[in-house]
């Protein structure tokens, strides 16, 4: 595969893995633009982090030559099971654990397969029950010790079927995922069957502690086991053998008319920007890397027009920070295993706005791997939209803001907050500063996931969550269909004020609005938080005249002593628990 250099950035830039086999993983070779780059318009290129196999090089399992002991751990059915070698001038690591306190952990290789049409199709690894599919998880009992202090010694939990378990004692990178303790934060840590018998029970033994320990309603699933190889979509990757198995995925991909498989298993960035000003990316399209596609830091004026993004591994696929002045209009970001844009602009300390802009961008199948505080956009700062775009099939959030006077207007959402718990499709969390912020117009559809027998309801899902002392809010203008789960209304607000809701529809809602009152006490200990009060001190200036009229409180006053005025909900009745 030829490499281009930057002057040919105009037709296509494939970037693709070393030659030269590693015993480590060799990165991603990252593309810089440089500030001589500023002022023009790139187009039309293709960046990837992938190797190809074209379907000649698969073979059914059935006729290919296996090692023994890897076909003895072949899955009962093997029909439409086809395997491929990869090369040896790729290095393949051993997949990393994602935890909710590391943000940049890579995770699994990110492996698709695609026509030869163009039309792409993203294959999920090997599991049980298999992730296709929101809810698809077990509760496996708790023993030993997990609690959240716990550093050392054996944590261990039993399988709840001991005969399919035992089938899983051979796999080198089995992992176990999902929500250990409380349904709004999941993890993925390594495993391994320490024997038993059918009869059970069977143990596994976990490789390090999950995040917040473990609870007695865990919903977890079994990964990167090749005996639960049984769904179409699916692949394993033998790592000591070199081998790739996968099942083609079901209709509409055609498994008759060429295709090839990607596979992407190096780390880095694909293309990084610094310092760049008035660059416009046109056309670009990123697809197939393990790590980041695009990371611009300080680079104002940068216009994203018409890119795609497919197929995206851990941390952030796109990441624009403090870019004042972005454009990202149109182009599609799907298919990201974790969150798929962290964007910042604008300064909170003066209330500066950013004036960033997303538009008319579809987003759709984020957080596939990582299943919580994953969202399709991640905004931060001051004075930035979000307008006209398209989101669906998250596990959870859409969007998270965070900072002050962002407008969130006419886009739609619909079939988010599928999997995790105590969240919302636009969720806004833990801080009473964050003033200003304008929810309008936007249509909100099928939030939420359904009570499923053997799966706690949960406290709930909803559209808009504004959690921990949210205030200054206006929501306006929206239509919310059966976009309100378990305790939770469309809209929940959970202990904060001076929020504006009004001229909103609720259709086949249970709760319209739901309000969980907060004590002047609890409103007091809140604020006293170290966190709180770092943020007090180094993210605004109280003293400045623009936080001086967004807060109406004399200068140098301390902020939030008191909970602020109760809440204006003109267009229902909320309800209060």
């Amino acid at each position: 595969m030829q490499r281009l250099t930057l002057p040919a950035l105009g037709a296509c830039l494939l970037l693709c893995l070393p030659a030269a086999a590693s015993a480590s993983v060799s990165p991603l070779p990252t593309r810089w633009i440089t500030p001589s780059h500023s002022g023009r318009v790139l187009t039309n290129a293709v960046v990837t982090g992938c190797i190809t196999l074209s379907s000649e090089t698969f073979r059914p399992v059935a006729e290919a030559s296996l090692p023994e002991a890897l076909r003895a751990r072949l899955p009962d059915d093997t029909a439409n099971l086809l395997v491929a070698p990869v090369p040896d001038g790729v290095p393949l690591p051993a997949p990393d654990g994602i935890r909710r306190s590391d943000r940049h952990a890579l995770g699994l290789p990110v492996v698709f397969v695609e026509n030869d049409g163009g039309a792409s199709f993203p294959l999920r690894p090997a599991s049980w029950p298999d992730c296709a599919l929101p809810h698809a998880y077990e509760p496996f009992p708790h023993a030993g010790h997990a609690d959240k202090k716990a550093q050392t010694g054996d944590i261990l939990v039993e399988a709840p079927d001991p005969a399919r378990a035992l089938r899983w004692t051979a796999e080198p990178d089995l992992q176990l995922q999902g929500y250990w303790k409380h349904a709004w934060s999941d993890s993925r840590v390594p495993a391994t069957v320490t024997g038993g018998s059918p009869d059970g029970p069977v143990f596994l033994r976990l490789g390090e502690k999950p995040d917040y320990g473990m609870g007695a309603t865990n919903r977890l699933r079994v990964l990167n086991a090749l005996p639960e190889l049984t769904q179409p979509g699916q692949y394993y990757l033998a790592r000591a053998e070199r081998l790739l198995f996968f099942r083609p995925p079901p209709p509409p991909f055609d498994a008759a008319a060429p295709w090839r498989v990607g596979l992407a298993v190096a780390p880095g960035v694909a293309m990084e920007l610094h310092n760049v000003t008035n660059l416009t990316l046109r056309g670009f399209t990123f697809k197939g890397i393990r790590g980041t596609a695009l990371k611009a830091h300080h680079c104002p004026g940068l216009r994203l027009e018409n890119c795609t993004f497919s197929h995206i591994g851990g941390g952030s696929a796109v990441e624009l920070l403090d870019c004042p002045g972005l454009r990202v209009i149109g182009g599609s970001v799907t298919d990201v295993a974790d969150r798929a844009l962290h964007l910042s602009a604008g300064t909170r300390r003066t209330l500066t706005p950013g004036d960033a802009c997303v538009r008319d961008v579809t987003f759709a199948r984020i957080g596939t791997l990582v299943r919580t505080y994953a969202p399709a956009i991640l905004l931060e700062g001051c004075g930035n939209r979000i307008e006209a775009c398209r989101f669906s099939e998250m596990p959870s959030s859409a969007l998270r803001l965070e900072g002050n006077n962002h407008t969130v207007a006419s886009n739609l959402f619909e079939r988010c907050v599928l999997d995790s718990d105590d969240q919302g499709v636009i969720d806004i969390w833990g801080d009473p500063t964050y003033l200003g912020n304008r929810i309008l117009g936007n249509t909100f559809r099928d939030v939420g996931r359904p009570a499923l027998p053997g799966i706690p309801t949960g406290l709930g899902q909803c559209a808009v969550r504004l959690d921990d002392q949210i205030s200054g809010t206006l929501i306006e203008g929206n239509t919310f269909a059966r976009a309100a789960r378990g305790r939770f209304g469309a809209i929940q607000i959970n202990g904060g004020g001076n929020n504006l809701i009004r001229g909103n529809r609720y259709i086949d809602c249970p709760h319209a609005v739901s309000i969980q009152r907060w004590t002047e006490e609890r409103w007091a200990d809140a604020v006293a938080q170290p966190r709180l009060r770092e943020r007090f001190r180094t993210d605004v200036d109280f003293r400045h005249p623009a936080w001086i009229e967004a807060l109406t409180v004399a200068p140098g006053e301390p902020l939030c002593t008191e909970a602020p005025a109760t809440n204006r909900v003109l267009d229902t009745t909320p309800t209060y628990w």
